[in-house]
């Protein structure tokens, strides 16, 4: 049964080994899902993305609704425990929106979100349902505040794409002192530009190994971080240290952190999934 809708997020260079090696390719290959005469909604793309989704949108004569023309993030502002929105939908503007995320990316979101299911059901929808429902919104492993003082953050970002959202983030609503960052990437992926991206945010690296033959070992993270300038463990200046797990890694991190530093676990889903389930059994 074909959708009414198409939804495309921002596209990025990920997994590339399916969809392709250039973000003109992978755009190419997610367009397929676009049917004759649908709605299509796009969030914010890379000029190369959009040319690719809008030539096919005009060959499936399919309407569009493009973040920024269409609809859009009208208002933003940080609020306690995440931000408070004034959304721009395809049929009119709903304020005082509080949606419980960090990340402007995550305004952005709600928006492709609210002009969905507007696309979906033709007209506008009762604003105070559409408050309601992102008062409840959660994003589990994505930007998630799993403990204060010090501050732990857990994101599943993996690819540089996704650690330059976590970054600017970070930078954008939080302010500490000093950062630890708890590791562990599929060997598959950008890793260099994972890192590259946080080179100028962690100050200590805690290298992870993880359950799964797909993942690079944390002895060649520890290596690619050595060739990127990190200086191997160098007492309270910062450095890499080497862990079998990551529950190890996030003890020795909250054993050293204080009130004012943060941890941040992310590069994969395995990375966050280890933390998660040794919280979850210590909580019992």
């Amino acid at each position: 049964l074909a959708s009414s809708v198409s939804v495309f997020t921002p596209i990025g260079l990920d997994h590339m080994e399916y969809l392709g090696d250039t973000i003109e390719e992978i755009a190419t290959t997610k367009s397929g899902i676009i049917r004759p005469e649908t709605h299509v909604v796009m969030a914010a793309q890379p000029l190369e993305a959009a040319k690719v989704l809008l030539a096919k949108v005009a060959e499936k004569s399919a309407i569009p609704y493009r973040e920024g023309v269409e609809f859009g993030v009208a208002r933003r502002e940080l609020a306690l425990g995440g931000q408070q929105l004034a959304l721009r939908g395809i049929y009119g503007e709903i304020d005082e929106i509080y949606l419980p995320l960090h990340g402007e990316h995550q305004a952005g979101n709600s928006a492709v979100a609210l002009a969905t299911v507007e696309a979906f059901v033709g007209q506008a929808l009762d604003p105070e349902l559409v408050r309601q429902a992102f008062a409840a919104v959660t994003s589990p492993g994505r930007m998630e505040i799993i403990h204060r003082d010090p501050t732990v953050i857990i994101d599943a970002a993996h690819n540089p794409h996704g650690v330059a959202t976590l970054v600017r983030t970070i930078n954008e609503e939080f302010d500490f002192q000093i950062t630890i960052g708890v590791f562990a990437a599929m060997a598959d992926k950008d890793i260099e530009g994972v890192i590259k991206s946080l080179l100028n945010i962690v100050d200590f690296w805690f290298c992870t190994d993880l359950p799964t033959p797909r993942a690079a070992s944390a002895k060649s993270l520890a290596q690619i971080l050595e060739s990127m300038g990190v200086k191997p463990k160098n007492g309270a200046d910062g450095g890499i240290e080497i862990f079998e797990n990551p529950a190890l890694a996030y003890q020795k991190a909250l054993s050293m952190a204080g009130e004012g530093d943060r941890i941040v676990i992310f590069g994969s889903f395995y990375t966050v999934a280890g933390v998660m389930a040794y919280r979850n059994n210590q909580a019992h």
